[in-house]
């Protein structure tokens, strides 16, 4: 049923509620020696960012196995917003009981620079 917010009185929405996101920023270090063994460069190389977001109701759709999550995983941190990134679903979790709401879990990585 659509939300109509012109009208007053109890209304129901099919939308899903996002409890908690959890992510951790990671990166690789590379170092080169110099012609004497000491130390030469380093760099920070292939950036990354694991990611998981729990809620209750339904699973949002566009979030599936090896998907980017479309539109519902717009959420500041595990995406920059520039087009240019690339992120994959790796885990979904459900779960159904006959006293509690549905929950959901969903897990991936996110890679700014590809």
């Amino acid at each position: 049923m659509a939300v109509n917010l012109n009208s007053v009185g109890i209304q129901t929405t099919a939308l899903s509620l996002c409890e908690t996101v959890e992510y951790e920023q990671r990166t690789e270090e590379v170092v080169v020696q110099d012609c004497d063994s000491g130390f030469g460069a380093a760099e920070a190389i292939d950036p990354m960012i694991e990611f998981s977001i729990k809620g209750s109701g339904d699973l949002p759709a566009g979030i599936v196995i090896g998907g980017d999550g479309g539109s519902n995983m717009d959420i500041t941190g595990v995406n920059d917003g520039a087009g240019t990134e690339t992120r994959i679903i790796t885990s979904i979790r459900e779960s159904e009981s006959s006293d509690q709401f549905n929950t959901w879990e969903a897990s991936g990585v996110y890679y700014p620079n590809t």
